[in-house]
């Protein structure tokens, strides 16, 4: 399981398979060995499939303690660009979603088709005030046992 050092942090990704690259962005709170969930019978036959886990997610670290999904989407271009690959098809569910659109707004000609699950373009400032004060130290440590 590659990890590689991008923008201050360790990024953790499987790169699998042969064809045309597929990126797979999961949600907030999970980790890209979630799509094993989804893609049960196994990755999308002709795909190259890039699973990283989100910046905070999983094994990849997040020394910072911010989390934006501007600074994902610089984080998944800065991967892609280690792979050497320019362009990429992509599926993103919730956080790996909206990180998705900031990519294809950022850069559109590097995203060759998308599919968003569950993506809200806008959190109102009422529900941006509730997720700030979500962070890892919120949480007891009985919180992570369950």
């Amino acid at each position: 399981m590659p990890e590689i050092d991008v923008n201050g942090f360790q990024l953790h990704y499987e790169d699998r398979g042969a064809g045309e690259p597929l990126l797979l962005l999961h949600g907030g709170t999970g980790i890209g060995a979630d799509w094993r969930l989804v893609f049960a019978a196994g990755d999308p036959d002709g795909f190259r499939v890039i699973v990283p886990d989100l910046r905070g997610h999983g094994r990849s670290t997040n020394p910072s303690k911010e989390f934006t999904f501007r600074q994902n989407a610089k984080d998944m271009f800065a991967l892609l660009d280690r792979l050497g690959l320019e362009r990429t098809k992509a599926i993103g569910l919730s956080a790996g979603a909206k990180t998705l659109l900031h990519m294809a707004t950022e850069h559109p000609g590097r995203i060759d088709a998308m599919v968003l699950v569950s993506a809200t373009p806008y959190f109102p400032p009422q529900a941006r005030a509730a997720m700030a004060q979500l962070t890892v130290d919120s949480f007891s440590d009985a919180d992570w046992t369950h």
